[in-house]
């Protein structure tokens, strides 16, 4: 089973979901440890939960904003991923910048939506000298009651892997 049958069976299955998380977290070891759980996905849409608890906490007990920083990261990135052509393109953060509002004293979640449609255009509109565009997207946090913790501005690369030059 590819990663987007995968998507698309957790869309409407608690069950695939579980098994999506799983995969997810022997797959990105850095969010590991974070146990950040995507609780809603589907066609350009992605919601990632923040669970409360020691080691996503700061020293004020509130959630840590490089969690939310990166759940930010992880939002946009994994839903620009389910969009994307499988193969085709590199994706690279280029730049993460966050306006706290709120302090996290319970679950956060990340929420982020992209219209399909705007994207494919985005996709036809980038230069074919050099095959690269930047992205500028933004994620919001809330806690479970609502409360807004957070804004992310994410700004990613994108690259045809044809355009891409590599050391060895």
């Amino acid at each position: 089973m590819n990663l987007q049958h995968l998507i698309h069976k957790a869309e409407h299955s608690g069950f695939y979901l579980w098994i999506l998380n799983l995969i997810l977290s022997r797959k990105i070891p850095f969010n590991a440890a974070h146990r950040f759980r995507i609780t809603d996905i589907g066609e350009g849409k992605i919601e990632i939960l923040i669970p409360y608890r020691r080691s996503n906490l700061n020293h004020i007990k509130s959630i840590h904003a490089c969690a939310l920083a990166t759940a930010s990261e992880y939002a946009t990135g994994f839903c620009l991923t389910t969009l994307l052509p499988e193969g085709e393109y590199r994706l690279i953060l280029k730049s993460l910048s966050n306006e706290y509002f709120y302090q996290g004293k319970k679950d956060v979640s990340v929420r982020f939506e992209m219209d399909k449609n705007n994207f494919i255009k985005f996709l036809e509109e980038i230069p074919a000298d050099t095959g690269a565009a930047l992205l500028k997207l933004e994620a919001k946090a809330f806690d479970t009651d609502k409360n807004h913790i957070s804004t992310s501005q994410v700004e990613w690369q994108l690259k045809k892997w044809a355009h891409v030059k590599t050391k060895v």
